[in-house]
């Protein structure tokens, strides 16, 4: 089967092209903490999974003692959906700019 033109094809077409500025990596502070705290300064929608297969979207609102407090966006209705609190040390993976994520913004 082929589909062409549908609602969901259509979401692509709409879709910006990457314009996020990677933050200026300083010596002195390990990667994975440079990005959290650029996410959290410049409000940037992300997703992320986890060593246990939990994937979160949202946006990361602080950072303190390991501790990160994401604004979840919830998965059916894509809208926020309270507060997850992840432990820094349990993330697998960061990814911004993606197609799932400019469809959701």
């Amino acid at each position: 089967m082929i589909k062409e033109k549908t609602q969901y094809l259509n979401r692509f077409e709409e879709i910006e092209p990457a314009s996020a500025t990677l933050p200026t990596w300083d010596a002195g502070m390990e990667v994975l903490d440079k990005i959290i705290f650029w996410l959290c300064e410049e409000h940037i929608l992300f997703e992320m999974e986890t060593f246990e297969g939990e994937i979160l979207v949202g946006y990361m609102e602080s950072y303190h003692s390991g501790v990160i407090k994401i604004k979840h966006i919830g998965a059916n209705d894509l809208k926020a959906d309270g507060w997850a609190y992840i432990m820094r040390d349990s993330i697998s993976e960061i990814s911004i700019e993606t197609c799932r994520l400019a469809i959701i913004k």
